[in-house]
């Protein structure tokens, strides 16, 4: 079996260095010719030089993908592993803890399930100090999923739900892949913070059929005090909105608006407004109004990007 196994980075030097010493030290199961392949994305705070230094057991492609988007990044890490003629592509962030066991749980699950075509390991959250006393509130009111982390908990199984693998841990049968591409229009740009890119492309592959949770797959996603705030945890939501409503765009299905705004969206808009500002203003109960004001956040950011043709840029989106 033949894996390529991608991070893609765009000037975070420090993090991938973090990654580059974990991943020289996973171990290759058996019957596993492994390449990691370093997709360095305009990068210019020295992070190519890193390749150059590896020295791990299995061997490292470096390439350079001169335009800038994270999406590019990807689709030149499809051409290198269809070069490697590879049978699976790992995807990995550049900003993730990769303990030496991280192979065995995928290669195990390629192997018993060949005829499933997408795979996602669970990420969970590695904070670092100073973390917020009211963090593990907030958790509890809308889960992982703001802090771009996934846990279905320690049992293998079939995911059916529309949630999907984040970008940061997930696997893809080369084969199932074909000629598609990661859309351009989506993904993290050095101008625009909106990510996405990885859903659409999995919702194609997938068509319809559920994909592999595997648990012993498993990675921490380093986050630094900035991804723990509340602001944080509401662009989030407002850059699931800005997906959304791009993807309404893009289907040009008529739409009944009421000045230029979806109708559909006000009525909602307005109960989760008033429910919000009842549970926090009236029974001073902050975090049980998280859910409502992060549902108007999402909605708002759906009224913003709709009507655009180009992907919604929401500037200030902490990645």
């Amino acid at each position: 079996m033949i894996i390529s196994l991608v991070i893609c980075t765009h000037n975070r030097r420090a993090l991938l260095e973090q990654t580059l010493r974990c991943l020289a030290a996973v171990e290759v199961p058996s019957g596993v010719s492994l390449t990691a392949v370093l997709v360095t994305n305009a990068c210019t705070d020295g992070s190519s030089e890193l390749a150059s230094r590896w020295g791990g057991p299995f061997a490292l492609q470096h390439v350079d993908e001169p335009t800038p988007g994270l999406s590019h990044a990807r689709n030149r890490a499809l051409d290198v592993a269809r070069g490697l003629n590879a049978d699976v592509v790992i995807w990995c962030d550049d900003d993730v803890i990769v303990p030496a066991n991280f192979l065995h749980g995928y290669v195990d699950a390629f192997r018993a399930f060949p005829e499933t075509t997408v795979f996602g390991g669970r990420i969970l959250p590695h904070f670092l100090p100073p973390t917020p006393d009211w963090l593990p509130q907030a958790i509890d009111a809308v889960g992982l999923h703001p802090f771009s982390c996934l846990n279905h908990g320690p049992e293998r199984r079939f995911i059916h739900t529309n949630g999907l693998p984040f970008g940061a841990n997930m696997a893809v049968r080369l084969r199932a892949i074909g000629d598609r591409q990661f859309d351009p229009r989506l993904g993290v740009t050095p101008t625009r913070k909106v990510g996405f890119e990885e859903t659409g492309f999995l919702r194609d592959v997938l068509d319809g059929q559920p994909w592999l949770y595997v648990p012993g797959s498993t990675v921490e996603h380093v986050l630094p005090s900035a991804r723990q705030s509340l602001r944080a945890v509401a662009q989030f939501y407002r850059g699931v909105g800005h997906y959304s409503g791009w993807l309404a765009t893009q289907k040009r299905e008529p739409m009944i608006t009421w000045f230029g705004v979806p109708r559909w969206t006000l009525p909602p808009l307005l109960s989760h407004t008033l429910r919000a500002g009842v549970k926090r203003f009236l029974q001073r109960d902050r975090f049980g109004a998280l859910v409502d004001e992060m549902a108007v956040h999402q909605l708002l950011g759906y009224i913003e990007a709709f009507g655009r043709e180009e992907a919604p840029a929401v500037r200030d989106l902490i990645r």
